[in-house]
């Protein structure tokens, strides 16, 4: 399977839309719990958080070609659903600075492309 960089590119605005949303949201939310507590402006955004939409677009793309099932447009919907849980997985990046613990971006990249992988070979086909 073929897949242009401008569709990847395409197709990377759907998981961006949703992990920007929560992105946002919750670092409004850590943002105000930090600088009530007076620790200064928080620097939660990696820019890991830039790249993987692309990244695992990319992936997801590349891994269509070895599913169990046959996909239909409407699991382009899985991408919506990864950028939700890259969105989530900032969210709990931002819980682990606020108790003070430190979290590697490069393990929760990894946690998100094996997600990728996993959804794009084991994912049914979703109805259009």
């Amino acid at each position: 399977m073929n897949v242009t960089i401008s569709e990847i590119l395409s197709f990377s605005i759907l998981f961006a839309l949703p992990s920007v949303i929560m992105i946002l949201l919750g670092y409004v939310v850590f943002a105000t719990i930090i600088l009530k507590k007076n620790h200064g402006f928080p620097m939660l955004i990696h820019w890991m958080d830039f790249v993987i939409p692309i990244l695992a677009t990319g992936v997801w793309c590349k891994f269509q070609a070895y599913s169990l099932y046959t996909k239909s447009m409407g699991n382009i919907a899985e991408l919506g659903i990864l950028g939700l849980i890259w969105g989530i997985l900032f969210f709990w990046r931002g819980v682990l600075f606020i108790k003070g613990k430190r979290s590697s971006i490069w393990y929760i990249v990894l946690l998100e492309c094996v997600m990728v992988v996993l959804f794009a070979i084991f994912a049914p086909t979703f109805s259009e």
